[in-house]
């Protein structure tokens, strides 16, 4: 911009000494009314340029107001801080003439700088450790000398936004009771099977089964069910008794997910009564005897997930109350005596219908 003195140096022909001409009369010496009204007008277009302030609420991009010096740290760069101060401060622009200089030399500390306002200054002894942690720290920390609002914010957020908080919270508690609930009862489900026993009762009998199934976190599985032989024929005396077993039975599996598969060991107990009836005696009677065992084995689950599964068992069933048998002559004495085996073996083959957590 041309000065006042050049001004009139270009209208008069020599600089002007003792200060701006205050009427336009004391520009008659050096030139015509018409120089004198143009040198008068520069004069006030001049001052008024020179001498307007920045408006008040004129505002400038962050970016423009910030400076890192020296350009030597790859994390504390302007534009990682400007990102995370827009972030703090909820706009990216600060009132015209403010600028912070931020000094990376030991100590860290910056500068802010407002028109009419003495320059203000913060050290950093200490910064955290990590990238993230130093540009969130410096960032928060240049937000609130820009805006020191913020710092109430921050200590008192509002209402709106700690009601929000405080939903999520319960929703996020309800959602993991939800999840703590479907882990805890992650399976219901129904098996019907079929099997085949070896000494259950005298020689081999097959069975069929149906039983309900509670998986319990995923590791631990419960089956409540029933158990039904076939008729057996064993031989006593002069004749034969024909004998079936009904049982009830508990199990506990603790099991261990292999892919698709899953391989539990189990133990359980089980109780019931095995009917009988004579044949080709003289007289040939009805009996029911309690019965109660204990057993335990193994059981492949394939697949162990899913709406349908099928799965495979083999246990050894050892009687803790073994009924027995005798053959009577007319007078009442035993000839002849038989008891069920000490042990027997058992296997199956089940078809698993699941729902709940563990179906797709």
């Amino acid at each position: 911009m041309v000065t006042q003195p050049s001004i009139l140096h270009e209208i008069c022909g020599s600089p002007f000494r003792g200060g701006f001409p205050r009427t336009p009369q004391a520009l008659l010496g050096c030139g015509s009314l018409a120089s004198v009204r143009t040198a008068w007008l520069a004069l006030l277009v001049g001052a008024v340029a020179t001498s307007t302030p920045a408006r008040a609420d004129e505002q400038v991009p962050l970016a423009d107001a910030l400076r890192v010096v020296p350009h030597t740290d790859e994390c504390i760069t302007a534009e990682a801080l400007v990102a995370r101060m827009e972030r703090h401060l909820g706009r990216s622009t600060v009132a015209a003439g403010t600028a912070v200089e931020l000094r990376l030399e030991a100590p860290v500390s910056f500068v802010l700088r407002r028109p009419d306002e003495a320059p203000a200054t913060r050290r950093f002894e200490v910064l955290p450790e990590g990238c993230d942690a130093r540009l969130d720290a410096l960032s928060l920390a240049i937000a609130i000398a820009i805006d020191p609002a913020l710092l109430a914010q921050l200590a008192d957020p509002p209402e709106s936004e700690s009601a929000s908080e405080s939903a999520s919270e319960s929703d996020s508690e309800s959602e993991s009771d939800s999840e703590s609930g479907a882990r805890v009862l992650s399976t219901v489900g129904l098996a019907a099977g079929v099997g085949a026993g070896w000494h259950l009762l005298p020689g081999g009998t097959a069975d069929a089964t149906l039983t309900v199934e509670l998986l319990l976190v995923d590791r631990v599985l419960l089956r409540l069910g029933g158990l039904v032989t076939s008729s057996r024929e064993q031989a006593l005396a002069h004749g034969a008794f024909v004998a079936r077993l009904f049982a009830g039975r508990l199990d506990a599996c603790l099991r261990w997910p292999l892919g698709i598969t899953a391989l539990a060991g189990c133990v359980g107990i089980a109780a019931g009564a095995v009917r009988a009836e004579g044949r080709d005696f003289e007289t040939n009677l009805r009996t029911t005897r309690p019965w109660a065992a204990a057993n335990g084995g193994l059981r492949l689950e394939i697949p162990s997930r899913g709406l349908l599964g099928a799965a495979l068992s083999a246990e050894a069933v050892v009687p803790i109350r073994r009924p027995a048998f005798h053959a009577m002559d007319p007078g009442g004495s035993v000839v002849e005596s038989r008891s069920l085996p000490p042990i027997g073996l058992r296997v199956g083959l089940e078809v698993v219908l699941r729902f709940g957590g563990g179906s797709p």
